[in-house]
């Protein structure tokens, strides 16, 4: 707890993270007190907004534990690294959802690719061997593949030409295509 008031090299990314950490959880009370959960939508938004507050509290608490005993260090580490991994799989599958709800075959290979990715790099990055500090210059492969492969379902839908709006070249919004 001193970590978070103590003047040390880690406090600017303990509060870097903390601080969005915190927002994040407010926009969820709010989700859950005000929202509401009548579609695949609202879902979507809280998986979004809930991996986005873990990513950001894990590094909060990584950044709080890193300069603590070995052991402490190690599991804040894997902690952060699938806190990454959250965000990254969050975030994109809120735009998939959104990009793609209205194929629904595409959507279900899109994510059926992101949960065996997502398997697949957290495992990875939990390992004890990835979190050895020999490892460091490789540690971004993973997170680069898992980006490309993210990234497909959105190059394929930026290319599919029957999603063109209504000025040529430039695409409008999902509902537009999907009425």
């Amino acid at each position: 707890m001193n970590s978070l008031f103590y003047w040390h090299n880690e406090l600017v990314n303990i509060w870097t993270h903390l601080a969005p950490g915190c927002i994040y959880i407010a926009l969820l009370l709010e989700q859950f007190l005000v929202g509401s959960f009548n579609s695949w939508d609202d879902i979507m938004y809280i998986f979004m907004l809930t991996s986005v507050m873990y990513a950001y509290l894990s590094s909060a608490l990584f950044h709080c534990l890193v300069c603590h005993s070995e052991e402490f260090a190690i599991w804040s580490v894997r902690c952060d690294m699938v806190g990454i991994v959250a965000h990254l799989v969050g975030m994109c599958a809120y735009i998939i959802h959104s990009m793609w709800k209205c194929d629904p075959y595409r959507m279900k290979t899109a994510f059926a690719r992101i949960a065996l990715t997502f398997a697949i790099l957290t495992y990875v990055c939990t390992t004890k061997e990835f979190t050895n500090k020999r490892y460091k210059a490789i540690k971004p492969i993973p997170f680069i593949i898992f980006g490309l492969v993210l990234m497909y379902p959105m190059w394929v839908w930026a290319a599919d030409p029957t999603i063109i709006g209504a000025t040529p070249g430039i695409k409008d919004t999902v509902i537009a295509w999907c009425t």
